[in-house]
């Protein structure tokens, strides 16, 4: 007997992963009504075995570039709609704890991006009339906003987030205290 899989859908991109160590959680968009992109998510045990079928909606309206990180029995799924980063913190069993939705500036973010080391770290880039900029926040297991950061870009340009959060992870205990 096989192993259940996620229920098929027409196109689904944007595909982010993240494990608490034994099981794995993974989000994906997907095109849902009138053109409207959506968020789903899934847990999918060590065995293979899909968890949650159907998958769970998370965002059903404009939501797209999920990413996904693990800390302290949490996940935090983060994802872009509209000029917003929205994130959702969620137990070890799926459930949604939290919602926040953070303001990205009067223009769309370029990137962001989620990682952990007890606490989380969000951050995105958004271009200004006075060039890039990445900015962030650290946010608690609890789904507290304990710190935030932001930092121009040299010249037009800010350095991905990406970057930017493997420079913070090599200094994570400055950085997660705020200072």
């Amino acid at each position: 007997m096989s192993a259940p899989a996620l229920e098929p859908v027409n196109f689904a991109w944007r595909v982010a992963v993240a494990t608490d160590g034994r099981d794995f959680l993974v989000a994906w968009t997907e095109p849902g009504n009138l053109g409207v992109t959506r968020i789903r998510y899934a847990r999918v045990l060590r065995s293979g075995v899909v968890a949650d079928i159907p998958a769970k909606l998370l965002a059903a309206q404009a939501g797209s570039h999920p990413s996904v990180a693990f800390t302290s029995g949490r996940y935090l799924i983060t994802w872009t709609s509209g000029t917003r980063v929205a994130c959702a913190l969620l137990d070890r069993d799926g459930n949604v704890l939290r919602r926040l939705s953070l303001e990205a500036g009067p223009y769309v973010p370029r990137w962001y991006a989620a990682a952990a080391d007890g606490h989380f770290l969000v951050a995105w880039t958004e271009q200004t009339e006075q060039g890039g900029r990445t900015t962030g926040v650290i946010i608690s297991p609890e789904g507290e906003i304990t710190a935030t950061f932001s930092r121009a870009g040299q010249g037009d340009r800010a350095r991905p987030p990406r970057l930017f959060l493997q420079r913070l992870q090599q200094q994570p205990r400055r950085h997660a205290a705020g200072r």
